[in-house]
């Protein structure tokens, strides 16, 4: 049996603009996301009699019991710059991650409950250039232009 529970948040922001000739456009986010898993996994036992799966007497043995969880939020910023035929785009994400797992041995073996917890921070920075043999279509400016949008989204499962 296992009882499974995963849940998020997420915005995302955006900003365009263009400033002497070269065009912007930067992309900020940051995420909330938690998964759980609850499992209890047994075991009867069967007996085969003329053809037949018969139980075999012994009582139902748990063979799995644990509780996991992982708890992630990232966030993360990118901009794409665009010099004519160049296309540039720095960026960076930022990962923290916490899990746990705890073994409910008692259920499975009379020994004590173990627990295990890890935590990971990772910064993962890159940055991607493109040469376009035609520049893409972008119409003139005669001065600075900004917009921008932010998006929120929810999930549970």
């Amino acid at each position: 049996d296992r009882t499974y529970f995963s849940q998020g948040i997420q915005a995302v922001g955006h900003l365009t603009s263009s400033f002497f000739g070269v065009a912007s456009s930067t992309e900020v986010g940051l995420r909330l996301h938690n998964d759980s898993i609850t499992r209890l996994h047994t075991e009867d036992g069967l007996r085969m009699i003329s053809g037949q799966l018969v139980p075999d007497g012994r009582d139902t043995a748990v063979t799995t019991a644990n509780t996991a969880s992982a708890t992630a939020l990232s966030a993360w910023v990118v901009e794409e710059l665009q010099f004519g035929p160049l296309t540039v785009l720095p960026g960076t994400r930022l990962e923290l991650i916490d899990t746990s797992l705890v073994e409910r041995t008692a259920l499975v073996n009379d020994e004590a409950d173990a627990a295990t917890t890890c935590r990971l921070r990772r910064s993962l920075p890159a940055c991607t250039a493109a040469f376009h043999q035609r520049p893409l279509a972008r119409p003139p400016r005669s001065k600075p232009r900004r917009a921008g949008t932010w998006n929120l989204a929810v999930e549970r499962r």
